[in-house]
């Protein structure tokens, strides 16, 4: 049953049309990748709000604020709260609508940033960050429900890696557009008017195209909807009810908890700091400090999409089992890193190129468990996906 699986899914590999599928799947990286630009602007525009020297203009206001970290781990506050019931509900009643309110939610607080920061403080920007991180605690759990309703299994790796790998594109045209807004005329609280907008606008767009399961599509066509559900290896059920005593003494999933766990503790990490360590320790200015923060999540986005690409062609042919090409991808992704980050400690300011470098591999690698860490869960039991996911993310 297996092998015929996998030769249905190669011959649609080599003769598949651009589908319904694809334009959910192009609509869930639009929400990555908005999501994560909107998490990640503050790590540069936090220096622009309190250097005075990061913008030429006097109209542009900066604060003596000496609790940027405080600010900045502010979001995480928030995000970690609704993990796992927003993968519970999105994996009950479907992710369309939960997706679109949060997201509107998180950008409308965005546009307050800005003039409050100079009424309260700081204390408002970390009050708005908590609210935007509750908000986009529904964006990552509402993946894998995606892809337990739309994507076929020799297809979850390229499309699973595509959708998630937006959030390091997200993250470089961040880093690059908030360099550039910072130093402008416009100034960093321009940073956070432009993402609110793009993401308000996703919302109307994915609210006039976007839907739950094929079920649902009316205009989808006959021979893709029996494909998806043909090659899908189990029945996908929106009530069935969560085993919640079988996730938690899953061994495999356990597992699979551990691994995310340090996964996501070292990426928010450099995250979050790169800018900071670019701006104090290496000594570079605003517009060097975006274009140079973007370039390892360019390399990550890139290695990430090549191998999966090169993961499902090989579980398709037969060449190694899906859990030998997870295993695999997880260990590039975790590894190359942990070694280069190693020797970044060794690194100064006398040796800035080095360190650049160094950072580039370490995260760059890193997106290799996209195929991974990441679609894991989906293997593990596409039932309960987004639930499986809010607990690994929360």
């Amino acid at each position: 049953m297996v092998n015929s699986l996998r030769t249905r899914c190669a011959i649609w590999f080599l003769d598949s049309p651009f589908g319904k599928r694809h334009v959910e799947a192009f609509s869930f990286f639009l929400a990555v990748f908005l999501g994560f630009s909107i998490r990640v602007n503050l790590s540069l525009t936090i220096v622009a709000m309190t250097d005075p020297n990061a913008n030429e203009y006097e109209h542009i206001p900066t604060y003596d604020w000496k609790n940027r970290n405080v600010i900045l781990s502010s979001f995480f506050w928030g995000y970690v709260i609704p993990q796992i019931g927003a993968g519970w509900l999105m994996t009950r009643y479907g992710p369309k609508w939960f997706l679109i309110v949060s997201m509107f939610l998180g950008c409308a607080v965005g546009f307050l940033i800005p003039p409050l920061a100079g009424i309260w403080g700081s204390t408002s920007v970390i009050v708005f960050r908590v609210i935007q991180g509750l908000c986009q605690g529904f964006i990552l759990p509402s993946v894998p429900c995606f892809m337990g309703n739309w994507v076929p299994i020799g297809e979850r790796g390229r499309i699973g890696t595509f959708v998630y790998a937006a959030g390091p594109l997200g993250t470089v045209f961040s880093m690059l557009i908030a360099g550039v807004i910072s130093a402008s005329r416009l100034g960093w609280p321009w940073v956070f008017h432009f993402f609110s907008i793009l993401g308000i606008l996703w919302c109307i767009f994915y609210a006039i195209i976007g839907r739950n399961t094929p079920a649902e599509h009316p205009r989808i066509s006959r021979q893709e909807r029996e494909y998806i559900e043909k090659t899908a290896a189990w029945s996908i059920k929106r009530h069935m009810p969560t085993p919640w005593k079988a996730i938690f003494t899953s061994v495999p999933f356990l597992a699979l908890f551990f691994s995310y766990a340090c996964f996501i503790f070292g990426f928010w990490v450099l995250l979050t700091q790169i800018p900071t360590y670019m701006n104090e320790i290496l000594k570079f200015n605003i517009r060097k400090n975006g274009v140079l923060s973007a370039l390892p999540y360019i390399l990550q986005w890139v290695t990430g999409l090549t191998l999966s690409i090169i993961s499902d062609k090989m579980i398709l042919t037969d060449i190694i089992s899906i859990w030998t090409a997870r295993k695999t991808m997880n260990a590039i992704g975790m590894l190359i890193p942990a070694l280069a980050l190693i020797l970044l400690g060794q690194c100064s300011k006398d040796t800035s190129e080095v360190a650049v470098i160094l950072l580039i591999i370490a995260v760059g690698a890193n997106g290799a468990t996209f195929c991974g860490t990441f679609i894991n869960n989906l293997d593990l039991s596409p039932n309960f996906a987004g639930v499986l996911y809010g607990i690994m993310n929360g």
